[in-house]
């Protein structure tokens, strides 16, 4: 096999590299992150398949790609894009640093530490709601939010959002920091965006060990964290409308020897799970393509 670097490329020489090579398949992880610089390589069309799927949570709509990678829950009839289903549309290669964090048990004497650490741009003010409706129902309770990035215009306006929802007694506001784990891991329940949710984020926080709330949508960005979730064998974290969110990141909170359980097994339950089965989940996407090869168009 040949192995060849084509970021110092452009889209156009990069993709003339891959027609050239004749290569089949075309496996796009990006999507419009970074720019959407790999979307645009595969604007050219230079495979005979286009494939998107795991790095970019959200559908694309775009006629060069062929397929998006799903499963049953990522499953979305408000798109047009074609949907390649794996038993489990997701899996999850922890590095080493993620690895050697963990979650210190909870101390049921100490308050509830609540924690957001998506980009703050996916926080609308109904999301706020939910979290204050949260609080409330557990005096003491704290919430940390973290953004994504270094942006101190961005914790500012987060800030003064807060403070207009009555909620910056109670909250924490943090910009990026590469102490990020270390913060992840000294929080006992994490709460997740909606209706865009988390992703890599998702999964980080179940590799340390601690539970995440997630509200699952309609459509496939908003169901990406419910997918991680269901591969982590943890369901019980997933709720289906707004009332059940605060129910279940209440009655989890004040479960706490359930919760300080969990702060001691999760980590290692996601371990052995699904989402971090690296050779099945191979095993499954190879078997997808064989299984489709005969409905998967030639272009040339």
């Amino acid at each position: 096999s040949v192995f060849k670097i084509l970021s110092e490329e452009s889209p156009e020489e990069a993709a003339k590299v891959i027609y050239n090579d004749e290569i089949d398949i075309v496996f796009d992880l990006a999507g419009h992150s970074e720019g959407g610089i790999t979307l645009a390589l595969m604007a050219y069309r230079p495979a005979n398949i286009q494939i998107a799927g795991i790095g970019w949570p959200s559908v694309l709509n775009l006629s060069f790609v062929d397929y998006i990678l799903s499963d049953d829950i990522l499953t979305d009839t408000n798109t047009n894009d074609k949907l390649l289903n794996l038993p489990y549309a997701l899996c999850f290669s922890p590095d080493a640093e993620i690895l050697s964090t963990t979650k210190t048990p909870h101390n049921v004497s100490s308050p509830i530490k609540f924690g957001v650490f998506n980009n703050f741009m996916k926080i609308t003010d109904e999301m706020l709601l939910l979290w204050k409706a949260i609080l409330d129902a557990l005096p003491g309770a704290t919430l940390l939010l973290q953004d994504t990035a270094p942006y101190t215009a961005r914790t500012k306006f987060m800030k003064e959002r807060l403070e207009n929802w009555g909620l910056a007694s109670k909250t924490t506001v943090l910009s990026a920091s590469p102490d990020y784990l270390q913060s992840i891991s000294e929080t006992d329940i994490i709460l997740d965006t909606f209706p865009y949710t988390g992703g890599n984020m998702t999964a980080t926080a179940l590799a340390i060990g601690v539970p995440i709330v997630t509200l699952k949508g309609n459509r496939y960005g908003a169901k990406f964290s419910a997918s991680i979730l269901a591969a982590a064998g943890c369901e019980d974290f997933v709720a289906t409308n707004k009332d059940e969110y605060v129910k279940t990141a209440v009655n989890l909170a004040k479960d706490e020897g359930y919760l300080k359980s969990l702060h001691l097994t999760l980590k290692y339950k996601v371990k052995t799970s699904r989402l971090f089965d690296e050779v099945s989940y191979m095993k499954n996407l190879e078997e997808v393509y064989r299984e489709n090869s005969k409905i998967i168009r030639k272009i040339y």
